[in-house]
């Protein structure tokens, strides 16, 4: 016996058109829109739930007419022996009239109540209210759904005694940005041989000097950023303890991103958090190059 499940297809809300696929035991979608889906948008979604949802055997999509919808559903549905419509996340228009629709063919109609984690089903013209594990979707699977991939990301963790020292470091970056662009300047110009650097403590390019940023050493040693090797008036040996750590010296705008997500991180407020992520937005589409 093959099983069915109907739902609307709307982008703007795409994540709303998949959470049945996960909690539903049917074999097969069934994807209804008044509008035309673009081809790559049908080709993401299947990849997607084909991917994700494997009791999913086969991903279809279907553009009706309001007008014509029964008579549209009546041929689509004729061969499965089960189909359960979800009239949750899409146009209202539509979801109206496959409500109705599976009123007059008498149907199960589900749908979700995300927020208060509840899910409402008709059967037989009796509403039944159940309690509902909705499933949240990480930050992989979101991109996944729009058809893109993630290349890479990064979590990393940090000491108390570094988070502290990164913060103060950020806010004197925010309170005084022409300096913190001095302080990545002179990282950058010294010459760095596997994360080690032997230099003079004044550096010059296109008549501009830099110098070495003594006031805020300390602090990067703290944050994890930076390891003294041996310094005397007029030269410094110092490495990199990372590649992370490299590129929060060297380049201006990345104490920025790594403040945010250390804030993110601490206001508890998001299931995931990470940084410095590559997104592939055409991953599925191998002709195509669109890196961010």
């Amino acid at each position: 016996m093959t099983s069915l499940l109907v739902e609307l297809y709307d982008r703007h809300v795409l994540e709303k058109n998949v959470y049945q696929a996960f909690v539903s035991d049917c074999d097969e979608i069934l994807f209804l829109s008044l509008t035309k889906i673009s081809s790559n948008d049908k080709l993401s979604l299947r990849h997607f739930i084909l991917d994700e949802v494997p009791h999913i055997q086969r991903v279809t999509f279907r553009q009706l007419s309001l007008e014509q919808m029964s008579n549209q559903l009546d041929y689509c549905l004729a061969e499965y022996d089960q189909v359960l419509l979800d009239v949750f996340g899409g146009d209202s228009l539509l979801a109206l009239s496959l409500y109705q629709y599976g009123l007059d063919r008498d149907l199960p109609i589900v749908a979700m109540d995300v927020e208060r984690g509840k899910q409402y089903k008709w059967v037989a013209g009796q509403l039944e209210k159940e309690d509902l594990d909705i499933p949240t979707l990480s930050i992989q699977q979101l991109i996944a759904l729009r058809g893109g991939k993630m290349l890479k990301s990064k979590r990393p963790i940090h000491s108390a005694q570094q988070i502290a020292a990164i913060k103060k470091l950020a806010i004197s970056a925010i309170s005084n940005p022409a300096h913190w662009y001095q302080v990545t300047q002179f990282f950058s110009l010294a010459k760095t041989n596997d994360l080690h650097a032997e230099t003079e403590k004044i550096l010059e390019n296109n008549g501009r000097y830099y110098h070495y940023p003594k006031s805020l050493i300390p602090l990067l040693v703290e944050a994890g950023m930076l390891c003294i090797e041996s310094e005397d008036k007029k030269r410094v040996a110092y490495s990199f303890p990372s590649q992370e750590a490299q590129v929060f010296c060297r380049n201006k705008g990345h104490i920025l991103e790594v403040y945010l997500y250390l804030l993110t991180l601490e206001s508890q407020l998001f299931d995931e958090c990470m940084i410095g992520g590559e997104i592939d937005w055409n991953g599925i589409f191998p002709e195509a190059d669109n890196v961010q």
